[in-house]
């Protein structure tokens, strides 16, 4: 009974946030603003054309940094690696979900609950136009934890699938799990946040606020996803079944232009 209480607080609290966000978007209008996007930089602007065109979408709030991303950057590096060795040209582009600050991270939350309903149409439009620019490309698209939720739900928007492979590391349980022979997903058996399920999540989250206050109050710097420690929810390129999946995978859907 205790624990429903809890879970009811935090559902009417979550609900409350909601009601009081959609009151703030409808009558202030900066809050409508919405960010350009690096993508939308890069079609925007006349850079060369990669051969392969890499999109990179963090976990947690999908507001991580490459070169932040401790996590997920050496499975990052070692995909263009691989790639660049079988002669493709590459460039990576961030795509960043939420900004720094509450209005966003609220917003950021709506957006999950809905399945990402209006960013994952709005990533989808975004790569469409990159490939009927350029239908002799490929473009590949990464997602960690909250970020391959988020790919699985752009991948609905793709026009043309044939030129979009999708790499999908951590896929959490309450993802849709969208499949195809362009699509892999690379899942730790000890990951908590795949194989568990919401009594688990709930736990984590629980736990990991109280440590993330903690540090912050102490003027340390930890990320919440850190703060939760969830079991078997850390990846990383020198991790063989991680390295072999992905090296496999790609050599399967792209042909070898080099001799490495």
């Amino acid at each position: 009974m205790k624990k429903t209480k809890i879970i009811a607080f935090f559902v009417s609290l979550l609900f409350v946030w909601w009601i009081v966000f959609d009151w703030l978007w409808g009558i202030v209008p900066f809050l409508k603003r919405k960010k350009e996007n690096q993508l939308q930089r890069y079609l925007a602007s006349s850079s060369p054309v990669p051969d392969i065109l890499i999109i990179y979408n963090s976990g947690g709030w999908g507001n991580t940094s490459l070169e932040k991303a401790t996590d997920f950057l050496s499975i990052i590096i070692g995909i263009q690696d691989q790639l660049n060795r079988w002669g493709y040209k590459t460039l990576v582009v961030p795509y960043k979900r939420t900004r720094e600050n509450i209005f966003s991270k609220v917003g950021g939350i709506k957006e999950a609950l809905s399945y990402f309903r209006s960013q994952s149409k709005q990533l989808g439009e975004q790569i469409n136009e990159f490939l009927q620019k350029n239908p002799d490309k490929k473009v590949i698209l990464t997602g960690l934890s909250m970020g391959a939720f988020f790919v699985d739900e752009t991948l609905n928007h793709i026009k043309n699938k044939d030129s979009v492979l999708a790499i999908k590391v951590g896929v959490p349980f309450y993802s849709s799990h969208y499949f195809s022979k362009n699509v892999i997903e690379v899942n730790d058996e000890r990951d908590a946040l795949v194989y568990g399920g919401l009594d688990d999540l709930f736990l984590f989250f629980v736990k990991g606020s109280y440590k993330w206050l903690k540090e912050k109050i102490r003027g340390r710097k930890m990320s919440f996803s850190r703060a939760m420690g969830i079991p078997g929810h850390l990846y990383s390129w020198d991790t063989p079944f991680v390295k072999e999946k992905i090296a496999s995978f790609l050599k399967k859907q792209l042909p070898i232009l080099t001799k490495t």
